[in-house]
């Protein structure tokens, strides 16, 4: 009887336990799918994002040109170019909050989420009021008419108010636009590409009444900026809605957090000044070297397969969060397979996308710009070789991103910035642009990518053949 009882005793707690592990093994599925089903929305809305910005920012164009004149024009097109210092100005602490936040909400830790929120927002609001109050205390002292080419009283009140506009709006953005960190890092980037939608179309439509009514200098950055404030203010409405739980109260601010953020967002603002060195002024070197004349041969042809890289990277930004996401939940075997098929598939389209756009290169290029701009085959060639490179290390950067190997990253970034510096001017003295772009992805290949796969290869092949 005995030996009954333990069999059946036996037989149930085998048919528990099998339940269990064929249960988690469905709800591990289920994240898997979902995972992959809010990645597909946010690069879906990351495209529709992009394309009504490219748009509207086409509208303008002529739109301003035509009412602010040259001088005020160029003005106004050097602010919009200063919004992208955002990525600088916040110290990483958006970056790193991201993973904070994905992390815990995996982990369905609402009390390390809100504290991850807090510690982030308050940080930021502190940079925003320092940014906003030296701005204040030295605008006394800029000599404005000197900057600015001009006596004219009226005009110089004019810009030196929009020029506080935008200030004083730049300062707002800063904490107002972690909402899209805030977002990406529930899986939730849609909402953020919906909000800058919304603003592009807003300022579009702000601008033009605007214009039409001449309005000055400070009337038109205003249109520019708020916009996007009142857009970043929805989103920050919709997610506390979404999620009554959440908070950025003051007291759940937490020192230790802060600092953590700054420790990990100091590693990635090395990072974009790792990417910036190494892809974003090639221009710059051009014109130290052959002269600003030089530039164009090179720009023009590379902006046209930066377009590749852009959509490529609208793609794979959704997996950062994700990676997040699936190692806080230890599920390695989600890591592994994203990370195969969004290499396979990168290489895949990318090399596809550059092979195509090289074959119609010169036809593309007489018909933008006419005659004035010129290439050749090997500078063709190698700007697609830096192009498929370029959407690999995205892949690999992702990776790294969410599963928080962010001092890896860095490593490589600043060997790819040691060795391609001095190949660059070298080469550039030597063989002009021709090589330069098949040079730096050579260069990007010994330094990031080899390294990449002999440092992540043991560990794949162990989790692949766990026996070996």
């Amino acid at each position: 009887m005995l030996a009954v009882v333990t069999s059946g005793t036996k037989s149930l707690l085998r048919n528990i336990f099998r339940g269990r592990a064929e249960q988690a093994t469905v709800d591990a599925g289920i994240r898997s799918r979902e995972r992959y089903r809010r990645a597909a929305l946010t690069a879906l809305s990351g495209f529709g994002s992009k394309a009504v910005t490219m748009l509207t920012n086409l509208a303008l164009v002529p739109l301003m040109l035509g009412h602010l004149g040259d001088m005020q024009y160029g003005i106004w097109l050097t602010l919009q170019t200063m919004l992208s210092f955002l990525a600088f100005a916040d110290f990483g602490i958006g970056n790193g909050a991201l993973n904070a936040i994905a992390t815990a909400n995996a982990k369905q830790d609402r009390n390390a989420v809100n504290r991850a929120l807090a510690s982030a927002i308050w940080m930021l609001i502190l940079l925003a009021i320092l940014i906003a109050a030296s701005l204040a205390a030295g605008w006394r002292w800029l000599p404005w008419s000197t900057l600015l080419g001009t006596t004219d009283p009226v005009l110089l009140g004019s810009i030196s108010a929009g020029l506080a506009v935008f200030a004083a709006g730049f300062a707002a953005t800063l904490p107002l636009s972690f909402v899209e960190r805030l977002s990406s890092a529930f899986q939730e980037g849609a909402v953020a590409n919906v909000a800058r939608s919304v603003a592009s179309l807003i300022t579009l439509c702000a601008t033009w009444a605007v214009a039409s009514r001449g309005g000055g200098f400070e009337v038109v950055t205003a249109a520019m900026m708020l916009p996007s404030l009142l857009c970043w203010a929805a989103a920050w409405i919709y997610m506390f809605r979404e999620r009554p739980w959440l908070s950025a109260s003051i007291r759940l601010a937490d020192a230790g957090m802060a600092i953590d953020l700054l420790r990990i967002g100091a590693l990635f603002v090395g990072l974009q000044i790792c990417a910036t060195l190494g892809f974003a002024l090639d221009n710059l070197f051009i014109t130290a070297n052959l002269g600003p004349g030089a530039v164009a041969s090179y720009a023009v042809p590379h902006r046209l397969f930066s377009v590749i890289v852009v959509l490529v990277g609208i793609v794979l930004a959704p997996l950062w969060p994700a990676y997040a996401d699936a190692k806080a939940s230890g599920d390695e075997g989600w890591i592994r397979r994203t990370l195969f098929r969004s290499l396979g598939i990168t290489v895949a389209v990318s090399l596809i996308s550059a092979a195509s756009l090289s074959l119609v290169m010169p036809w593309l290029l007489h018909l933008w710009v006419g005659d004035r701009v010129t290439t050749t085959t090997t500078l063709t060639v190698g700007l697609a070789a830096l192009t498929v490179v370029q959407c690999i290390g995205m892949t690999l950067a992702m990776f790294w991103n969410g599963t928080s190997q962010i001092r890896l990253q860095l490593l490589l970034g600043a060997l790819f910035v040691v060795f391609a510096t001095p190949i660059k001017v070298n080469l550039l003295r030597s063989s002009g642009v021709q090589t330069l772009p098949l040079a730096v992805a050579g260069v990007y290949v010994v330094c990031v990518l080899v390294p990449a796969v002999i440092l992540m290869w043991p560990r794949t092949r162990a989790a692949i053949h766990p026996g070996a």
